[in-house]
């Protein structure tokens, strides 16, 4: 699915849920593959199919990133995703229900939201907060772990009534 971005034009977001494949491509953005190494055990609430950093490769432009998804828990910053690559540092937490903002060196360049129908591939969209220091590879990585993991996450106090009312 392309989306059209205000800072880098048309973004390519390609999400095989299958092969456990995102790829991010577009005019102004390098190419990126977040790659799930492998077919099973699936994890049903990231579409990557799985939040364990020892199966998962992160490719931008060519070369290698660490990636290091929090296991997902009560807090909204237990479903955070981090990206590094030598002193870079990028982090995509969540900051509402819905969206997630990404951070390189702690610095907020901007909030992602993916909205996905179950089935097809997720539509990601971005609003950058600092248009004049977001590098294309941040913007691409962010759409690569938005369409990967999902943005946004309940308060923890709403996860523990929804948890509550479950076991009622």
């Amino acid at each position: 699915m392309a989306e059209r971005d205000e800072r880098f034009g048309h973004v390519r977001v390609e999400v095989d849920r299958v092969a456990g494949l995102v790829e991010v491509s577009g005019a102004a953005v390098p190419r990126v593959l977040l790659r799930r190494r492998e077919a099973e055990p699936r994890h049903p609430h990231a579409p990557i199919g799985t939040r364990d950093p020892a199966r998962l490769d992160l490719l931008a432009a060519g070369r290698r990133w660490e990636v290091a998804p929090a296991g997902g828990g009560l807090t909204r910053r237990s479903h955070r995703v981090d990206a590094r690559r030598d002193a870079v540092r990028l982090r995509l937490v969540p900051c509402t229900s819905e969206r997630s903002k990404l951070l390189r060196d702690g610095r907020e360049l901007g909030r992602l939201w993916s909205v996905c129908d179950g089935g097809s591939a997720p539509d990601v969209s971005a609003r950058w907060r600092a248009p004049g220091r977001v590098e294309p590879v941040d913007a691409a990585i962010g759409y690569a772990l938005a369409a990967g993991f999902g943005t946004g996450a309940q308060a923890w106090f709403v996860t523990l009534l929804l948890r509550a009312l479950v076991r009622s």
